[in-house]
């Protein structure tokens, strides 16, 4: 009995704290853009010693327009995240995104392309950007909505002029996979991280 009111008292405490029982989610995309652009005028990818550098200076970023009330506070984590979700700071590294066979989309930070392999039955391809955050907003035929991808197939054709000996040279057809409806979900900022 004691110790269920212990635990009773315990649950009471942290529910009374604003914070620790119910944390904010950020919803405020625009002020999480706005500060994200001003962390790309600030800190430069291209030219980060290292990524940790980067992503530190991006946190001052976020530090500073959540004290100046342009970023929520509950903000702040998701500006850095995508800084930390980015190659910046890191040669030859890419945003690689990954489509598993059910269509789901995770994309992380590889070394070098070459290291971007697809899952088993899926796809992969190097990202749009230099940060998860926004990577795959369209990649390997992913996408942040519902998506259907129609099959095209091409009737075999005649390539050239038939030789004047032997047998027409014809082309095989050309199949993709079969219509899939593709959903993924996605954070407000649409980032797509394993």
């Amino acid at each position: 009995m004691k110790l269920f009111l212990n635990g009773m008292l315990a649950v009471a405490v942290l529910a009374a704290v604003p914070g620790i029982a119910s944390a904010k989610r950020c919803d405020n995309d625009a002020a999480v853009a706005a500060a994200r652009n001003a962390a790309a005028a600030q800190c430069d990818c291209a030219t980060a010693s290292n990524h940790g550098q980067y992503v530190r200076c991006v946190g001052d970023v976020a530090k500073t327009r959540a004290g100046n009330g342009s970023l929520p506070t509950e903000c702040k984590g998701e500006v850095v995240r995508c800084a930390a979700k980015s190659t910046c700071g890191k040669p030859e590294a890419v945003t690689c995104c990954r489509v598993d066979r059910r269509g789901k989309v995770k994309c992380s930070t590889k070394k070098s392309a070459d290291k971007c392999q697809p899952p088993n039955g899926g796809a992969a391809c190097v990202g749009a950007s230099t940060s998860c955050c926004d990577a795959c907003t369209n990649a390997c035929g992913g996408s942040t909505s519902t998506t259907t991808v129609t099959p095209t197939t091409a009737a075999p054709t005649t390539t050239g002029a038939p030789p004047t000996t032997g047998a027409p040279t014809t082309a095989a057809p050309t199949t993709t996979a079969p219509p899939t409806t593709t959903t993924i979900p996605g954070s407000a900022s649409h980032a797509f991280v394993d």
